[in-house]
């Protein structure tokens, strides 16, 4: 894993034993073939665009990664970096729908969505 955690702010500081267990779980089973793929979720007030570069890694090793973003419409922020990073899915999107360039970039990119409520389905498209 190539990241310095002291060039990051503290919150990036505080998740870092997590980035070590998620790393070493993924490095673990991979070989085996027992994963497939990962789902980064959770809760939407943490920025999950921290964990971009472990996702990457993950991605270049093999594995389909999906990303809960937009659940909240508070947690747009990190959508742009998400979208650039072009996950194989995104979880729930809720919000998506707000800025018409993130609408553009999922249709074009054709990443899923993983709609969990109904009412998305009226409200979004």
């Amino acid at each position: 894993l190539f990241i310095q955690p002291s060039s990051y702010n503290s919150e990036f500081r505080t998740l870092w034993p997590i980035f070590i267990l998620f790393y070493t779980v993924i490095l673990q089973f991979l070989e085996s073939g027992v994963i497939v793929g990962i789902d980064l979720s959770g809760d939407p007030s943490v920025d999950g665009r921290h964990f971009i570069p472990v996702l990457q890694q993950a991605r270049a090793a093999g594995l389909k990664v999906s990303v809960h973003l937009a659940e909240v419409l508070s947690g747009l922020k990190e959508v742009d970096e998400f979208l650039v990073f072009r996950p194989d899915r995104i979880g729930h999107g809720t919000y998506l729908h707000t800025d018409e360039t993130f609408v553009v970039q999922v249709v074009s990119q054709r990443i899923p969505l993983g709609l969990k409520k109904f009412f998305c389905l009226i409200e979004c498209f």
